[in-house]
Parts: C-alpha cells; sequence; structure tokens
C-alpha cells in the first residue's frame, strides 16, 4: 500500500513539475506544498513505523533542499547581525544565479540536490531495514561535509566565510609549496 501511494504520488509530482518548469503554466501555491509536506511525513510514518530513528530522519533527507536553504539563512543573518526574517539576496537560487547560472540551469541543479537528498534518504532507510544503524551515521556524515562544501562554493552563508576549501587548500599548499605559490 505504501509502495502505490508513493507511486501515485511521484506521478502527480511528475506531472506537476511539467507544467511548472520555467516559464510556469500553473503554480503549486501554500495548500499544495502543504498537502504535498503532509503526504511525505504520513508516508514515511507508514512506512517505517517500527523504526523510530528512520521515520525521523528520512523525512529531513527528503525535505533537504528547503530545510538547508533555511538554515543556512538563518546563521547568514545571524552572522550578519541582521533579524532572522530579513529578506536577502542570499538563498540558494539567488547564489546559482550569482554565479553565472540561467534560470533553467540553476533549477536543473537545484532538482539534482534534491535527487542527492532523496538517494541518501533510500540508501539510509533500506539500511534501517537491515539494522546497519552505522549507515545512518556514515549518510549524515556525507550529507553534512557535501552540504558545507556546496554552502562554501556557492557563498550561501557568505562570499569570505569558506572554512573546509580553506583549510584543503591550506593542506594542499603544505603539501605541495611550489604548487601553493604559482596559483
Amino acid at each position: 500500500m505504501v509502495a502505490m501511494l508513493c507511486l501515485l504520488l511521484l506521478g502527480s509530482i511528475i506531472g506537476f513539475l511539467f507544467f511548472n518548469f520555467h516559464p510556469a503554466k500553473i503554480f503549486m501555491g501554500d495548500t499544495g506544498s502543504l498537502f504535498l509536506g503532509f503526504c511525505l511525513a504520513l508516508l514515511a510514518l507508514l512506512g517505517f513505523k517500527q523504526i523510530a530513528v528512520v521515520s525521523f530522519i528520512t523525512p529531513l533527507l527528503i525535505i533537504g533542499v528547503p530545510l538547508s536553504d533555511t538554515f543556512f539563512a538563518i546563521v547568514r543573518r545571524k552572522l550578519q547581525k541582521k533579524p532572522i526574517f530579513a529578506p536577502d539576496k542570499g538563498h540558494l537560487h539567488h547564489c546559482l544565479r550569482e554565479l553565472g547560472f540561467s534560470h533553467r540551469q540553476t533549477v536543473l541543479i537545484i532538482y539534482g540536490i534534491a535527487a542527492f537528498f532523496g538517494i541518501l534518504a533510500v540508501i539510509q532507510s533500506s539500511a534501517a531495514l537491515y539494522e546497519a544503524n552505522w549507515v545512518t551515521f556514515v549518510v549524515i556524515c556525507i550529507m553534512l561535509f557535501f552540504l558545507q562544501i556546496g554552502a562554501e562554493i556557492t557563498g550561501l552563508i557568505g562570499k569570505t566565510k569558506r572554512p573546509v576549501i580553506n583549510f584543503f587548500l591550506r593542506m594542499r599548499m603544505k603539501a605541495d609549496p611550489e604548487r601553493g605559490s604559482k596559483s
């Protein structure tokens, strides 16, 4: 039953996305997005009602793009000493457009990031069925690493705040001082 509901929801989402691609002919709106979120939460609970950690983490991975964008917006605004509800142009789509991507490329990149989160959710949830709890830990570590690197590359936190990338650059310069002085 859960698989059938997932397929029905997937089909309706794909049908919606076909007409929502730029220039959009239809829009989801608040009611549609709230219903979609409710369906995802319900399916997560129905599919994993025996495994409490999985039923909590899997939906968070599935909504990783809006969740991480909101998290980075709050961190960015706190670091800039602005109110967390103040609008800015630092969201993921703004940063990708600022890097020179077209509207279509930006949407496809965000779809790719969402697919990455979805794949992590599938890996994590299928490993939980075999009681491999260490996989959940590894999935979360991989996700956090790539999330941080992606945020630094796109400038989600700030254009100059790049601690992990700077760390790797310093390590590279220490390992090969001649190469570091040339670049």
